[in-house]
């Protein structure tokens, strides 16, 4: 507990840091023309150029036509305590018959001892409010088991408590065969909801969601949001959790918020605010694919920093079961997708598991880690074509979702262990990954809180590791052990090296296999013009590697230049903590920038930089022809690297 409790304050210190510098990618570098690029000389005018993208910013969903399908289905949820408090949240009907209606447990769980719950209501889209009772939640016993609790069961001694997948329903009063009857009135209920299974999402696809906004004494209801899913199965487990600080002599307490109650969450880009809680998420053609859940929100990472575009919901499929478990039918089509790893040989790998200190201290902290030696051949799978389906973020984060990593970077400075992460992007087949310098820099924190610039002295990470988002091994993320090859101190990149030797597929299937990796990012010198849609993939605080979309606000912002020496590319892509190093995508999916830098805090949202790519591949140049002058450090591993970026 004591490398825990250690662990997690440096965690913290490290994604906040990363606030500050972001993402880097790893691809290759052509002009428009296919040449190689001339020595690039810090002015991204040069490279500033009209792009001709054709059908890639294709229009996205009608959501006009999807609101009004939709929104006569979503409600208005008050819960009056007997402490005369209200809470105000969402729900969404799934039973139109017999007035069942989905929302958040959360809304009767007191936040005052010994409140009790006095009544609830429901409020139609048109402002009929009709009494509902809580027909029951997902739960679990005292003994850590997931089940439907009934109502009367809420103060039994066998429940701990309403379950993380926060999960209630009710029942509408006085509702038969879909009429509310009350005084001679009858009112016939809206049409429940439709519902798609939460299995068959991909990254990028969009989304939106319909919910109740409640301020104070303001509540609005049927207020619309939209975004993208940008993580369509968050298994991160070890990434949340509630932490309680140590109190009176005693050792805080981690407990895991991944409890039983559902396998993944759905990570979006869609706004939330109070009163969102218990609302449901569609997709595109307006089905049901998830409950905002808005408990994520006090996890220890989640509440310990200011998230932009990250939001999470509760799997449809888990509602879904919670309702049958209930007894209430809905129509629903399960996809029972297969979710394969990219490593082949993954069942190989555990025989290969590290055990030195630092690796096991990896897996105690994150058990849903495999940390393996450098001993393991590591077989990729065949890919398949390029796709181009879908708005941009879709494709782009199907193209090159293989092609980008997590960094973990564990360091010892003084007594002081420090963990951070960060992102990465493979740029060249045999295994070559490019980051942001402070990410793996050991004094990046300090050197910022003293001087504001992280890089200012390095002292390398002792141990570095690489993670694929779809790279496991019975369920557990696969960390690969990394060579630091060379560096550039002022520009804040970093060259990685994968040191397991990497194979991949000749053929899906097939026993043949060739060296290395089968394609790797594609670096492009020109900048998009202010307006031009980009795309970011990285990990984003941590959360493993997720989307997110926003357009070029400045491609020529000119502030930094004294400290970096170059022109950096603005753009209102949601960018977090864990970015930095990860890839700023065009709309034909090649990489224009290295997101690093990011206004967080109060006043500031999705304002963030990447360094340009044109600067990456002249870092990249001079790795290759040895040339140590100036700010570049080449290490003893990286001595004669040869780097081939793809074209």
């Amino acid at each position: 507990m004591k490398n825990r409790k250690t662990f997690l304050s440096v965690i913290a210190c490290c994604v906040l840091a990363a606030a500050f510098v972001f993402a880097a990618a790893a691809c290759d570098f052509r002009t428009d023309e296919g040449a190689a690029s001339p020595d690039f000389s810090g002015n991204n005018s040069d490279y500033v150029i009209d792009k001709d993208y054709g059908d890639s910013e294709a229009e996205g969903a009608n959501l006009a036509a999807a609101y009004e399908a939709t929104y006569r289905s979503v409600v208005t949820v008050s819960v009056s305590l007997s402490d005369g408090q209200t809470q105000t949240g969402s729900g969404f009907i799934v039973d139109s018959s017999a007035g069942y209606v989905v929302t958040s447990s959360s809304l009767f769980a007191s936040v005052s001892n010994n409140a009790m719950v006095q009544n609830c209501n429901v409020a139609l889209h048109d402002g009929t409010d009709i009494p509902a009772r809580l027909q029951g939640y997902d739960a679990l016993s005292m003994a850590g088991l997931n089940l439907y609790a009934e109502a009367d069961m809420l103060d039994s001694r066998f429940i701990a408590g309403s379950a993380n997948s926060d999960i209630a329903l009710l029942k509408l009063d006085n509702v038969q065969s879909g009429v509310y009857s009350v005084s001679g009135t009858e009112i016939s209920l809206p049409s429940a909801v439709a519902f798609s299974d939460s299995d068959a999402l991909v990254y990028g696809e969009e989304c939106f969601s319909i919910a109740t906004l409640a301020h104070e004494e303001d509540v609005l209801p049927g207020l619309m949001n939209e975004g993208i899913v940008t993580k369509p199965f968050n298994t991160h487990e070890s990434a949340f959790y509630m932490y309680e600080q140590p109190a009176f002599g005693n050792s805080g307490r981690v407990t895991p918020f991944f409890d039983n109650s559902f396998d993944y969450l759905i990570q979006t880009g869609v706004p939330v605010n109070a009163g969102n809680e218990g609302a449901p998420l569609f997709n595109a053609d307006g089905e049901v694919i998830g409950m905002v859940n808005m408990r994520v929100n006090d996890t220890y990472v989640y509440s310990e920093n200011a998230p932009f575009g990250i939001t999470f919901a509760t799997p449809s499929e888990t509602v879904y079961e919670v309702l049958g478990e209930a007894g209430v039918t809905v129509s629903y089509e399960q996809n029972n997708a297969v979710r394969e790893s990219c490593i082949v040989n993954a069942d190989e790998l555990p025989f290969y598991q590290a055990r030195d200190s630092v690796a096991q201290m990896l897996m105690e902290e994150s058990s849903d880690y495999l940390v393996i030696n450098e001993n393991a051949d590591v077989v990729f799978r065949k890919q398949g074509e390029e796709s181009s389906e879908g708005i941009a973020p879709q494709y782009i984060a199907e193209n090159n979702l293989d092609r980008t990593v997590k960094v973990i970077a564990y360091s010892q400075v003084g007594t002081s262990q420090i963990l951070s992460e960060g992102s990465g992007l493979l740029i060249d087949k045999d295994g070559y990954i490019l980051t942001n310098l402070h990410v793996i820099n050991a004094l990046s924190e300090q050197n910022q809180s003293e001087s504001g610039l992280a890089n200012s002295s390095v002292q390398l990470a002792n141990s570095v590791y690489c993670v694929f988002e779809r790279g496991t091994a019975n369920g557990r993320f696969v960390v690969m052990p990394m060579d630091i090859i060379a560096y550039h101190q002022r520009g804040d990149l970093a060259i990685l090296k994968f040191k397991n030797a990497v194979y991949h597929e000749t053929a899906a299937g097939s026993a043949p296999r060739a060296a290395g990796f089968e394609s790797a990012c594609v670096l492009e010198s020109a900048v998009p013009k202010a307006g031009a849609r980009v795309a970011a993939l990285g990990n984003a605080l941590g959360y493993g590697v997720s989307v997110s979309a926003g357009v070029v606000s400045i491609p020529e912002f000119t502030s930094y230049y004294s400290i970096y020496g170059y022109n950096m590319i603005q753009t209102d892509c949601p960018i977090n903590s864990g970015n930095s190093g990860g890839a700023l995508f065009d709309a034909n999916g090649k990489v224009v920038g290295i997101n690093t830098l990011g206004f967080g805090g109060e006043g500031y949202d999705n304002v963030s930089w990447a360094i340009p790519a044109a600067f990456a591949v002249q870092f990249v140049g001079e790795v290759n022809q040895g040339n140590t002058s100036g700010y570049v450090h080449i290490t003893e591993a990286g001595a004669g690297a040869s780097i081939a970026l793809e074209s």
